[in-house]
């Protein structure tokens, strides 16, 4: 048994073998396209402003003054904000998302 001993080494030796190295060669690049453009991101910002703008809107609604039977002071907070907030969130923000510019003839050609 003891001559068995050293076989099983040179086996386990054999099996742990460095992969052998790769060549340095020119590393390649990988150019991702970004699909939004200047238009997507104009739109996106004016969604932006237009979502701020609504929760300025909503703010004025937390005043110091006492409600009287439970109606807020301003109607502004309760009628108009919510509706600039739904415009922002689910019209301009999805339309800055998928707005696509116009190609022109030679941009189709290539």
């Amino acid at each position: 048994m003891a001559k068995n001993v050293p076989a099983a080494r040179q086996r386990k030796q054999q099996q742990r073998r460095p992969a052998p190295r790769r060549q340095a060669g020119p590393k390649k690049s990988s150019t991702v396209a970004i699909p939004f453009d200047r238009s997507n991101l104009m739109i996106f910002g004016a969604a932006l402003l237009v979502i701020i703008i609504g929760f300025g809107f909503m703010s004025t609604g937390m005043t110091e003054e006492v409600m009287h039977d439970g109606i807020w002071n301003s109607p502004l907070a309760i009628g108009v904000a919510p509706v600039v907030l739904v415009i922002g969130y689910c019209v301009i923000v999805p339309l800055a998302i998928m707005f696509r510019p116009k190609q022109t003839a030679a941009e189709a050609a290539e």
